[in-house]
């Protein structure tokens, strides 16, 4: 047998309740980022263990033990998640909705000067607005205070759903509610969105013109070398070539003028203001962050129970905020048993809030 390359990290700490180590918490929580099932973690991290190390670790977590270092992830996003909210005076909130297997899903994310990070996800009845809104002042409560926050926010990043817009409405008025000299509340569009409906209308024009001049696409009709192979060669009239740009330039141009109505002379935010330039400094330009967390429930095909959007969140969360250099810092050992020793207590008042509600 061969000698192991490295000695067999610690599992548990030598303190009191002998909690399990910050390497094992940190293989639990990286193992909970890749998808894999929390039953499988344990077997997992032993294995790997036992095959660079050729010998066997016994006391790895159980089920529950992971579950509980999900929920103090959990607990320490929150914390983050306060701490981001109570220093930024300019807040973006980012929405989207999505259905699996007919159950409503709807998650929520947060820019600010200091980051972006995950609200949450959770499961709501119905696709409504005022759902929607109770949804994320839920998510937001579980960080901070529907007080705080929404006097912080100053901007929505949505798609262009009728759901979304009116949230975005009922989200302005409950402002407005808290503080009436200061409501306003910017409203941003993704960017990205457009670009698919942009290809729907070439599709169509390019359809119009095959049934028009008898001609058939053999490829992509957005592909311009196909267009004017197929166009040119049976017509061989480049006014024809014109016509069809012209209609798909036209076509385009009607969607620009619905989509970006505020960015045109005489919208809202074709010439803003100081205060609106750096009220939206936090804004992106996009929902893409978050239409791919949404994403990642489409590609499960396990029913998801609250409890499991719980633990998604923790993914993400510390996923993304380890990427903004906040969940990795330098900190010493004494900081870190604190740290932990309150996340376990935070756990254990969200353990209890789940018993409560179950």
């Amino acid at each position: 047998m061969n000698e192991p390359d490295q000695p067999v990290p610690s599992v548990k700490e030598k303190t009191r309740g002998n909690p399990f180590s910050h390497k094992i918490r940190e293989c639990v929580l990286a193992c909970i980022s890749k998808n894999v099932p929390m039953q499988n973690i344990s077997d997992v991290i032993g294995n790997i263990c036992k095959i660079f190390n050729v010998e066997e670790i016994d006391t790895l977590p159980s089920v529950a033990s992971v579950h509980n270092i999900s929920r103090e992830a959990k607990a320490i996003c929150n914390k983050q998640l306060e701490e981001a909210i109570k220093h930024s005076d300019n807040l973006t909130i980012m929405k989207d909705a999505t259905t699996k297997q007919g159950r409503q899903l709807y998650g929520a994310k947060k820019n600010c000067s200091t980051g972006e990070f995950t609200l949450g996800l959770k499961e709501i009845s119905s696709g409504t607005a005022d759902k929607y809104v109770k949804a994320t002042l839920d998510m937001v409560n579980e960080a901070s205070t529907t007080t705080e926050f929404v006097g912080k926010l100053t901007n929505c990043m949505t798609d262009r759903s009728a759901t979304e817009l009116k949230s975005n409405k009922l989200l302005s008025e409950l402002k407005t509610e808290e503080l009436p000299n200061d409501s306003e509340l910017n409203e941003f569009q993704c960017s990205v969105h457009p670009l698919l409906q942009f290809a729907d209308e070439v599709e169509k024009v390019a359809k119009e013109i095959e049934k028009k001049y008898d001609v058939k696409f053999k490829s992509h009709p957005s592909e311009i070398s196909t267009f004017n192979m197929a166009v040119l060669k049976p017509l061989v009239a480049y006014s024809t070539v014109i016509e069809c740009l012209g209609q798909m330039a036209l076509s385009i141009l009607s969607k620009c003028r619905n989509f970006f109505t505020n960015y045109l002379p005489g919208g809202k935010y074709h010439n803003p203001s100081l205060k609106t330039i750096n009220e939206s400094s936090t804004c992106p330009s996009n929902n893409i962050s978050l239409e791919r967390m949404m994403g990642q429930l489409d590609r499960q095909k396990n029913h998801f129970t609250q409890h499991k959007f719980d633990d998604n969140k923790c993914k993400v969360d510390v996923e993304k905020q380890q990427d903004n250099g906040m969940a990795r810092g330098k900190k010493n050992e004494e900081d870190k048993s604190i740290i932990m020793t309150q996340a376990r207590k935070d756990a254990e008042i969200l353990k209890e809030n789940l018993l409560q509600m179950t």
